[in-house]
């Protein structure tokens, strides 16, 4: 990682960034209330740092597959309990498209309502407050709207479930693989807003698609 000249570095000796460091300071001093957590490890310096933040009233993203640590059953109580009170779970997948959709059951769908294949039912159970992205292609602008977009909802206090996703270009862009992990409820909100995934992507600029929970599905299916 290059440090930029205008990076702000702060040493610390604690897990928790906050601890005898002036990095509250520095935030406050800027106007930051938002805070994306990334980095190892998972279950101690990210989760702490993460914690702490919220304690200081900052609202906290947490990198789902932007943090590590040595055993994935550490890494999964961590989201389990960060995700339920502490933090939104924040998760980006290289693939072919981009899309960004606020998930908070039961008033937005769960995950496997949008991909029921791609998920395990276990993990899903536990994010209360999910904000989900899958990066098809590296379009850093489109992706800054959408969470921009998710963000000022939260901000409002309003739970959003709107969808976006598109392209900044008008080349085709070949999704199959991405279409494989779409559920048939997906499918079929999709159909209704007179979306269709085919095989090629051809359109340009950014779409916003309503989302809504699936009645069949083994989560929401249940919430009321």
């Amino acid at each position: 990682m290059t440090i930029d000249a205008k990076d702000k570095v702060v040493s610390k000796k604690r897990y928790s960034s906050f601890f005898e460091t002036d990095l509250d300071t520095n935030l406050q001093s800027r106007g930051i209330k938002d805070l994306i957590i990334s980095g190892v490890m998972t279950n101690l310096c990210c989760e702490t740092t993460a914690r702490d933040a919220f304690m200081r009233d900052y609202r906290v993203f947490f990198l789902i597959d932007g943090t590590a640590t040595g055993r994935s059953e550490l890494h999964l109580a961590t989201l389990k309990n960060l995700g339920f009170g502490f933090a939104y779970l924040l998760t980006g997948v290289v693939s072919n498209c981009f899309y960004t959709a606020l998930l908070s059951p039961p008033q937005t769908p769960c995950l496997q309502c949008l991909l029921g294949r791609f998920q395990k039912v276990e993990m899903l159970n536990s994010l209360e407050s999910t904000v989900f992205t899958i990066n098809i292609l590296p379009i850093t602008a489109l992706g800054a709207f959408s969470i921009t977009e998710i963000v000022k909802s939260l901000r409002r206090k309003e739970v959003s479930n709107d969808f976006y996703f598109g392209s900044l270009y008008p080349t085709s862009q070949d999704i199959r693989f991405f279409t494989l992990f779409l559920s048939k409820h997906f499918k079929q909100i999709s159909e209704e807003q007179r979306i269709r995934w085919g095989k090629v992507w051809k359109s340009e600029g950014i779409i916003k698609l309503k989302l809504s929970r699936d009645p069949g599905c083994r989560i929401c299916g249940n919430l009321t």
